[in-house]
């Protein structure tokens, strides 16, 4: 029961972060003829005090404010919405939403240092300076398999993959060792 209402807010979240990213996106959307619009209003009416509100700061201050909100809600708001719905907690920390927040910022930073990282290979690759194709040659095999190894030492091997008959072929092996050395 506490699992179905700890979904239910999760879900919740996740709707609200997408119907806001979807106001932002509507407002992006009808800002181009609202500011084709108003500039032709003001251009028939130059003189007229009631529309000299919309003025050309207003429509670059809605511009830079619609374009701060979209790149917020493209490259935060929306992977925030989905690895939140995909969390469950880090395998052996209590459930809850608090474990599914931080397995979420966890995921996110993971991914700005994957994206990090393809865009330094690629600006290394771009650029044929011969100390940056060096720098690409030493360091990447290096933290590469550093990468992997404490990667592999965090991370816990789920249970559905693991291999029945091999487990109780190693016990097996180690009874065998045990009464030769008991023997």
């Amino acid at each position: 029961d506490d699992q179905e209402d700890e979904d239910a807010v999760v879900n919740r979240i996740s709707l609200y972060l997408c119907t806001f990213t979807l106001a932002v996106s509507g407002g992006a959307v009808f800002l181009l003829p609202f500011s084709i619009i108003s500039n032709e209003i003001l251009l028939s009416f130059p003189k007229n005090y009631y529309i000299q509100w919309l003025n050309g700061s207003l429509i670059h201050g809605l511009w830079n404010l619609v374009s701060l909100f979209s790149n917020l809600c493209l490259f935060v708001l929306m992977p925030f919405a989905y690895f939140f719905l995909e969390s469950e907690g880090f395998a052996g920390s209590k459930k809850g939403i608090k474990a599914r927040i931080l397995e979420t910022f966890v995921m996110l930073f993971l991914l700005a240092l994957l994206i990090l990282g393809i865009v330094w290979v690629a600006s290394a690759l771009i650029d044929n300076d011969a100390a940056s194709m060096e720098s690409l040659y030493v360091c990447t095999p290096v933290g590469l398999s550093r990468m992997f190894t404490v990667m592999g030492q965090l991370l816990v091997k789920p249970t559905i993959l693991e291999d029945l008959d091999e487990q109780i072929y190693c016990i097996h092996l180690q009874e065998e060792a045990l009464q030769r050395r008991l023997n």
